[in-house]
């Protein structure tokens, strides 16, 4: 009878730690879906600020300053709400520039 209620809780044991190591491998699996969408999404918005800031400077040099402001002022609003501080810098390098050229117009 000893023997049989020592196989009964190996066997109990033995069914808990299978249990908690499926139920750990969702939760990692999980995780890792999760921290790989935020990448995605970082990406992408990142793309859109470096597009809208190409575009702003194309803007620039054809004398469009108003929309090359805008355009800059969008970018450099992403790159705030990722935390891209490289990109915020940029961005309002670009916009002083604009303010402020090097050369008053004749």
């Amino acid at each position: 009878m000893k023997l049989n209620k020592k196989k009964l809780i190996y066997i109990t044991v033995a069914i808990l730690l299978v249990i908690s190591a499926s139920i750990g491998t969702v939760f990692v699996l999980k995780g890792f879906q999760k921290s790989n969408s935020v990448q995605v999404t970082t990406k992408n918005t990142k793309e859109q600020a470096d597009i809208l800031k190409a575009q702003a400077l194309q803007a620039a040099k054809a004398n469009e300053t108003a929309k090359a402001k805008q355009l800059l002022q969008e970018a450099r609003q992403i790159y705030k709400d990722t935390n891209n501080l490289d990109g915020v810098a940029g961005t309002d390098a670009q916009l002083y520039l604009i303010d402020h050229p090097r050369y008053p117009a004749k």
